[in-house]
């Protein structure tokens, strides 16, 4: 793994279908800094989760310049909204980021646990701050 490259991964800390239906991303931010001195060609980025809480998705950045960052935009991943809905109970879900060069390297993993919440259960306000003013 390249110690230049830095992905930056903050996901919602839980997901239901009250949050689904708010249109709360479960990505809230996903991106990659280099930190080195040279630009870093073509990069693969892959997002997984386990429960398929979403379809993988990947993006792909042409050119990431020595001392950059780019930001991945998250919008467009698809949530299974009848994993989220029909759900009876809570259950913790993988998920996975990985970036890739352009001959298939490894430059960076970050794997992190989120749990998935059945409609009549609530994380916390301390997951999702916003919704303390709409209580």
């Amino acid at each position: 793994m390249s110690d230049i490259l830095i992905l930056e991964f903050v996901p919602t800390a839980y997901l239901n279908q009250a949050l689904l239906h708010n249109h709360v991303p479960a990505v809230q931010r996903l991106g990659l800094r280099n930190t080195g001195t040279e630009a870093l060609g073509e990069l693969t980025t892959q997002l997984t989760a386990e429960p398929a809480v979403f379809e993988p998705h990947t993006w792909t950045t042409r050119q990431l310049g020595a001392k950059t960052a780019v930001d991945l935009d998250t919008a467009a991943l698809k949530l299974d909204r009848a994993l989220l809905t029909d759900r009876t109970e809570a259950e913790t879900a993988q998920l996975t980021v990985v970036t890739t060069d352009a001959t298939g390297t490894e430059l960076a993993r970050e794997t992190t646990l989120i749990r998935l919440l059945p409609p009549t259960h609530w994380g916390g306000y301390a997951a999702v701050p916003e919704l303390v003013a709409a209580h």
